[in-house]
């Protein structure tokens, strides 16, 4: 029993820290190619590099590398890892109302302020923006609110899904400073509330991306606790199966 303990928190340990191995291996690449050229890459270039190699590297490393440890397994995997639609009315309701009430909330900053949240923080081209800010968003939402919180949860309970998944997430971030982590984890917590709530992670990739291109983290984070507290709890008490409709 004790060592069916330990390979469990070893393979929860890999699985939250393999994020910090992603980062290094993807971005050596790009750093070698400027070594062979004796001269720097362009910068764009090397963000593409970069982030393009996280992309695949995080896809391949969720989907396939990680599930063939024995303590998380492919079971289930796409509804663990929260891409699917689902499953409870409760849930969808969740999503129709979180869709909504963020769809408008981007739509009044964008009448208001246009992209000017994305000109403060970003000096790269757009469509640049949009990708390596998709690409963060993407594979950290599948990795800590996907596969860790649901493989966390089914072995130590709610609980520590949610600390966890949000302590790793706060120092994800720690290259920005170890007072931001604290933000960040708090930030995680919201999004792990998202992905309870809802039973999906995709609105948790949304809100994510949105912060992530430079949109205003309190306005997000206002909807979302508002939104969670007023729909998700209520609701969520009383879920039962969507029944099914026949032609």
């Amino acid at each position: 029993m004790t060592q069916q303990r330990s390979r469990v928190a070893l393979s929860i340990a890999v699985l939250c820290l393999s994020w910090f191995i992603l980062a290094t291996l993807s971005s050596m690449p790009a750093y070698y190619i400027s070594l062979a050229l004796d001269q720097p890459i362009p910068g764009d270039l090397y963000t593409v590099i970069n982030h393009g190699l996280r992309l695949a590297g995080g896809l391949v490393l969720i989907f396939v590398l990680l599930p063939r440890l024995p303590a998380i397994g492919r079971e289930n995997l796409p509804s663990r890892v929260g891409i699917t639609w689902p499953r409870t009315w409760a849930e969808r309701t969740v999503v129709v109302a979180f869709t909504a009430a963020v769809g408008g909330a981007l739509v009044v900053e964008l009448l208001n302020g246009g992209l000017a949240g994305v000109r403060e923080f970003h000096t790269q081209a757009l469509w640049l923006v949009l990708f390596t800010s998709l690409q963060a968003a993407l594979i950290e939402e599948l990795l800590l609110r996907g596969l860790a919180f649901d493989t966390i949860r089914s072995r130590w309970g709610l609980l520590a899904a949610f600390g966890l998944t949000s302590l790793v997430f706060g120092f994800f971030h720690v290259y920005w400073g170890l007072a931001r982590v604290g933000t960040t984890a708090f930030m995680g917590g919201v999004f792990a509330l998202v992905r309870w709530r809802s039973g999906s992670v995709w609105p948790a990739v949304i809100v994510h991306f949105l912060i992530n291109v430079g949109f205003p983290i309190p306005a997000w984070l206002g909807v979302l606790v508002a939104l969670m507290v007023s729909a998700g709890f209520a609701l969520s008490q009383s879920a039962q199966p969507a029944p099914e409709f026949s032609a």
